[in-house]
C-alpha cells in the first residue's frame, strides 16, 4: 500500500514538472513571439490560462511585450480576455498604459470589460490619463465608452490624475467630455 502511495506522488511530482517546464517555456515563447512554439505548446497541452507567478497569464505577458499576434493565438486557444495578475492588471489596462492602441482595440473588440478595476480600483482608463503621452488612448477608451467618472479606491477619477500630473491636454479632454 505505502508503495503505491510513493509511485503515486512520484507520478504526481513528475507531472507537475512537466507542466512548470511548459508554463516556462509558453512564457519564453510569447515575450520573444515565437508563434511556432506556442503552437506547439497549446498542442501538447500547456494550460493558457495558467499564471506564472505574480506576473499573471500568458495573456497579460504578451500584452506586455505588445506581441499582437501571440494575443491573437491565446485568444484563440481560450485565454481569458480579463485575467489579472496579483496587483489586478487586466490585458486591457496594460496596453492602455503602454498607449498600444492597436492592442486596446483589439482586446475591447473581443470582448476586454473596458472598465475593469485593479486592486487599488483603477479603470484603464484612469491609468492612461495619468501618462503625458495617452491623449490618444485616452480619446479611444472614452469614444469606446469607458465611464470618465468612474473612480479608484481613494475616490479619484480620470480627470483628478490628469490635473494631478499637469497633463493638460487629457485634462481638457476630459473636462470636455464632462460638459458635453
Amino acid at each position: 500500500m505505502k508503495k503505491i502511495a510513493a509511485i503515486k506522488r512520484m507520478k504526481e511530482r513528475a507531472m507537475m514538472k512537466r507542466m512548470k517546464k511548459r508554463q516556462e517555456e509558453m512564457l519564453s515563447a510569447v515575450a520573444f513571439g515565437d508563434e511556432d512554439k506556442l503552437r506547439k505548446l497549446l498542442r501538447s497541452g500547456a494550460d493558457v490560462n495558467e499564471a506564472v507567478g505574480a506576473g499573471g497569464t500568458p495573456l497579460r505577458w504578451a500584452t506586455s511585450e505588445s506581441q499582437l499576434t501571440i494575443i491573437k493565438i491565446l485568444l484563440a486557444h481560450g485565454a481569458d480576455i480579463n485575467a489579472k495578475d496579483d496587483q489586478g492588471n487586466s490585458p486591457l489596462y496594460i496596453a492602455a498604459l503602454n498607449g498600444n492602441n492597436t492592442i486596446v482595440e483589439y482586446l475591447l473588440d473581443n470582448g476586454a470589460e473596458i472598465d475593469i478595476k485593479r486592486n487599488d480600483g483603477e479603470t484603464p482608463l484612469i491609468g492612461a490619463s495619468g501618462y503625458d503621452d495617452q491623449l490618444e488612448t485616452v480619446k479611444l477608451l472614452v469614444q469606446r465608452g469607458a465611464d470618465i467618472y468612474a473612480k479608484d479606491n481613494d475616490g479619484n477619477t480620470a480627470l483628478f490624475y490628469a490635473l494631478d500630473y499637469g497633463i493638460d491636454d487629457i485634462a481638457g479632454f476630459l473636462k470636455e467630455q464632462e460638459e458635453s
